[in-house]
């Protein structure tokens, strides 16, 4: 009995396994649960960021969105001044055709009157002479020359005048009409110099008043000078 007690005594074995293995499940339960821990952390942390990139990528592409929608607008709205510019600039245009035919249509009536009528009539006596010419006439001929000779009369004390050549325009284009009675004017004067007027005594004078009638007229004024 006493051999078996001893015996009994000394096998402590059976014990330690156990303490063992119980320690070995608490640490193999604790480690099991630590890695699912960091396993649900993981996919927690995963989540948190594919969301946090997925909300980035939304608001850049939304920002896209709105960038491009503005740039539209605004390309839109230059498209509509573009196209507000082109219809006033058409009107314009449609209104300078209209006008520039109504003048030619003016035109045409004084150009076919023009045609029939002498190219130059000279009417008037002294001191007021007055010369009516047609569209585009700016030359006198010589029988002209001789009849304006004839209303003027005796040049003999031609020094001593003091002219005036006044010219109206019955053109429709003002720069035309203009250089039409500069010509109209140079030629009276060339010829009244000729004849012994002093140039210092012819003032000329082209008025921007319209002529009232179909016609081009140049006035010449006779006085004798004051000098």
């Amino acid at each position: 009995m006493a051999g078996d007690s001893s015996s009994r005594e000394q096998n402590y074995w059976p014990g330690f396994v156990d303490a063992l293995t119980n320690v070995v499940l608490v640490m193999v339960f604790v480690i099991v649960v630590f890695a699912l821990s960091m396993f649900g952390a993981l996919i927690k942390l995963s989540n948190a960021h594919l969301q946090r990139n997925l909300a980035e990528r939304m608001h850049e592409k939304n920002q896209s969105i709105q960038q491009s929608l503005q740039e539209a607008q605004a390309e839109a709205k230059r498209e509509h001044e573009r196209a507000e510019l082109l219809q006033q600039e058409n009107q314009r245009l449609h209104s300078e055709l209209m006008g520039q035919q109504q003048a030619v249509g003016k035109a045409r009536p004084r150009q076919a009157h023009s045609e029939m009528a002498p190219a130059v009539v000279i009417s008037g006596k002294m001191p007021n002479i007055s010369l009516s010419y047609a569209l585009g006439v700016t030359a006198l001929e010589k029988k002209l020359m001789q009849s304006l000779d004839g209303l003027i009369g005796d040049f003999d004390k031609a020094s001593q005048w003091h002219v005036l050549l006044q010219a109206t325009m019955a053109e429709p284009a003002p720069s035309e009409a203009r250089r039409l009675a500069f010509y109209r004017i140079a030629v009276i004067r060339d010829h009244l110099v000729t004849q012994g007027v002093l140039p210092q005594h012819i003032e000329t004078v082209i008025l921007d008043t319209p002529s009232p009638d179909s016609r081009s007229h140049v006035d010449v004024q006779i006085r004798r000078s004051t000098e």
